[in-house]
C-alpha cells in the first residue's frame, strides 16, 4: 500500500453515477418494485429495512450519532416514534462530502492505489485531511492554514455519513460477465475503517491518513447499462465562493441534477422542471407538510440564482401548463 502524503493533482472534471445521485435525492425507490399493486412494502425489503431499523436502535443505545437516509414513501410508513430515533436528513456538507470521497476515490483509482472487491461490492482507498479540505472546497487563511471551525464541520460531515445508513440497489455482474446480481441492501456508503499517521522520517512531520470503504455504487458508471454525468471537480470551491455560509442540501442537490439533465439534454437549449418535481429532488417534503410554501419558493429561486452565477444557465422563468400548474423554464448557458 503506497503512502498517501500529499495532495494529487485532480482531473478537472468527475464521473458523477446516475445512481449515486438517486440516492442522495432519495429517488432511488424509482428504479425498484419496492411495492406490490396494492401499495404494501414488499417483504423482502420490508425484512432489510427493518433488520436495519433494529440495528439502528441498538447502535444507538451507547451513541444516538447513527442513522438512515430512506426514501419519503418509506420514510412515512415509519411510525413516528421510531422515526424520529433513526432518521436523520442528509445535510448540505454531507452531499459536498461525497462529492469529494467520489473525486477522490477517482483519483485513486487512477493512481492504481484503488482496490475493488467484487465479492462484496465495495472499494478501498486511502487519503489525507488536506485532499478531503481541498475538494469539500474549503479555502485557506492567510496563515496558510484552513480555519478550525471549517476543519471541524468537513470532519463532523465525515463521520456522519460513516454512521449513516442508506438504501443502496445492488445490480453488478460475476467476473464472467454471465451473472447478473439485482438485490437492496441498507448499509452506509462510505465507513472509515482506520484513521493513521505517517511521519516522515527527514523532517518528522506528521500526515493523517484515513483508510476507507465505499459502496460499489461509486462506480456505477463501470457496469453495463449504467449511466453518468461529468461535474466540476472544483464545483464545491464555486459552491462555497457563490454561498456562504452553511450549504442548503436543496441547492446543492439541485446544482448536481442540473448538470445530470443537461447532459442528456444535447440538442435543447432550455430546460423545464414542474414545481412539484423540484419539491422532491431538493427535498423539500417537509416543508410542504408545513404548508411552509415560502421557504420552498426561497430555496428554489436561491437555487436558480446560484446556477446563474455558476454560468450553468442564463436566465428563468414561472410559467403555467396547461393544467394551470406552476413549472419553470431554464435557458441553458452555452459555452
Amino acid at each position: 500500500m503506497k503512502q498517501v502524503v500529499s495532495y494529487p493533482e485532480v482531473k478537472q472534471v468527475i464521473r458523477y453515477p446516475n445512481n449515486l445521485l438517486r440516492i442522495e435525492t432519495g429517488q432511488q425507490s424509482k428504479q425498484l418494485s419496492l411495492f406490490d399493486n396494492e401499495g404494501k412494502l414488499n417483504p423482502t425489503v420490508a425484512n432489510e429495512i427493518n433488520k436495519s431499523i433494529e440495528r439502528i436502535l441498538n447502535l444507538n443505545k451507547n451513541d444516538d450519532n447513527y442513522s438512515i437516509e430512506l426514501p419519503y414513501e418509506i420514510e412515512k410508513i415509519i411510525p413516528v416514534n421510531v422515526r424520529n430515533k433513526i432518521t436523520k436528513e442528509l445535510t448540505g456538507n454531507e452531499v459536498r462530502v461525497l462529492t469529494a470521497v467520489l473525486a477522490l476515490s477517482q483519483e485513486a483509482e487512477s493512481q492504481g492505489d484503488l482496490y475493488f472487491f467484487e465479492k462484496t461490492n465495495q472499494a478501498y482507498f486511502e487519503f489525507n485531511l488536506s485532499q478531503l479540505y481541498e475538494l469539500s472546497g474549503l479555502k485557506k487563511e492567510k496563515t496558510g492554514n484552513y480555519s478550525r471551525n471549517q476543519r471541524e464541520m468537513i470532519r463532523m460531515a465525515l463521520t456522519n455519513l460513516h454512521r449513516k445508513e442508506f438504501l443502496i440497489p445492488k445490480q453488478y455482474f460475476d467476473s464472467s460477465k454471465k451473472s447478473e446480481y439485482k438485490g437492496v441492501k441498507i448499509e452506509p456508503l462510505m465507513q472509515i475503517h482506520e484513521i493513521g499517521e505517517w511521519t516522515k522520517v527527514e523532517n518528522r512531520k506528521k500526515t493523517q491518513v484515513f483508510k476507507i470503504t465505499v459502496s460499489g455504487i461509486f462506480f456505477d458508471y463501470k457496469q453495463r447499462n449504467q449511466t453518468y454525468f461529468n461535474l466540476p471537480a472544483n464545483l464545491n470551491r464555486q459552491l462555497r465562493t457563490i454561498n456562504k455560509g452553511r450549504p442548503i442540501i436543496g441547492i446543492e442537490l439541485f446544482i448536481k441534477c442540473l448538470y445530470q439533465a443537461i447532459h442528456c439534454a444535447k440538442k435543447t437549449d432550455q430546460l423545464e422542471y414542474s414545481h412539484n418535481r423540484l419539491i422532491e429532488i431538493m427535498k423539500l417534503d417537509k416543508h410542504k407538510r408545513n404548508k411552509n410554501y415560502d421557504r420552498i419558493n426561497k430555496t428554489i429561486y436561491k437555487a436558480f440564482e446560484t446556477a446563474i452565477k455558476l454560468g450553468i444557465i442564463d436566465s428563468w422563468k414561472e410559467e403555467k401548463t396547461k393544467w394551470s400548474a406552476v413549472k419553470y423554464v431554464l435557458k441553458i448557458h452555452k459555452k
